[in-house]
């Protein structure tokens, strides 16, 4: 027993070294994906959350390290494990599985050993079959994450939110803001920023919350929308209303799992006019 609890916290206090790595890169994949997606197709926002906001880095540190750990392993590794499992490939253990993730990089391939080694291969597939692509039920099941459902009618609020500037023309940079307060705790959870460009597309930003929304903490969020068109790769922005549908959650705001629940909404938006050197005049 004491040899599988000294090997157990090993494993974690790997898993907090590895953790802030993965934060860093997980960001980083973060920014190469959204532009990657503008790249390839036209009216796309690049959308980046800010990494410096207070808040946001309180929780990414997370006193639970194997929670951000877990989460940004899922995210980026989910599909692919589903896939070799359902594809009835031979797995004989940790590593042969994460093999499967060694093109999203030796760390995230690490963490998903050491997330699958703490739980055991049986129980990690099992959970991963179930968790229907969610990252954040996956690893509250796997008890990387903590749990806390919030019972009550009100949760918390978005006590704010606003876009700055209000409107400007094609290649502004805006930035929305959102003031969070908290009645009840929580367990994992995040915030969901949706923009809707006027051709009715959305944009997604989720910022994770791994220990949990807390009573009585205000939070502030930040997120930074460039409209800067790129003529080479085919990116340019419709003028007209983006609005900005703002979800704060407990787990994931779009799982049907439970634990699950959005605590409270909020909108707010921003115009964009056509620029200066596109503006027809009669």
């Amino acid at each position: 027993s004491s040899g599988i609890n000294t090997e157990f916290k090993k494993k974690r206090e790997i898993a907090t070294i590895v953790s802030q790595e993965m934060t860093m890169k997980g960001v980083c994949l973060l920014l190469v994906c959204v532009l990657a997606l503008a790249a390839a197709k036209p009216n796309k926002l690049t959308v980046v959350a800010n990494p410096s906001l207070e808040s946001l880095a309180d929780n990414q540190a997370s006193a639970n390290g194997m929670c951000p750990l877990c989460v940004n392993v899922m995210q980026q590794g989910i599909q692919q494990l589903l896939n070799v499992i359902l594809n009835g490939g031979v797995v004989k253990g940790c590593s042969t599985l994460c093999a499967a993730l060694a093109t999203k990089g030796k760390a995230v391939q690490y963490g998903c050993t050491i997330l699958c080694d703490v739980v055991g291969i049986k129980a990690f597939i099992a959970e991963i079959k179930k968790a229907d692509l969610d990252p954040i039920w996956l690893c509250q099941s796997i008890k990387s994450c903590p749990v806390n459902d919030c019972t009550a009618d009100v949760c918390g609020s978005v006590t704010s939110s606003a876009v700055a500037p209000a409107s400007g023309s094609v290649g502004t940079k805006f930035q929305v803001s959102a003031q969070v307060q908290m009645t009840s705790e929580t367990g994992t959870g995040e915030i969901s920023f949706a923009i809707t460009e006027p051709r009715g597309e959305v944009v997604y930003s989720n910022s994770l919350v791994a220990d949990g929304w807390k009573k009585d903490s205000p939070y502030t969020f930040q997120l930074d929308i460039d409209t800067t068109e790129s003529p080479d790769d085919d990116v340019y922005f419709d003028a007209g209303k983006y609005v900005v549908d703002i979800s704060v959650c407990q787990g994931s705001c779009s799982s049907h799992h439970a634990h699950a629940k959005v605590l409270a909404t909020a909108q707010t938006s921003f115009e964009l006019t056509a620029a200066q050197d596109k503006v027809t005049y009669l």
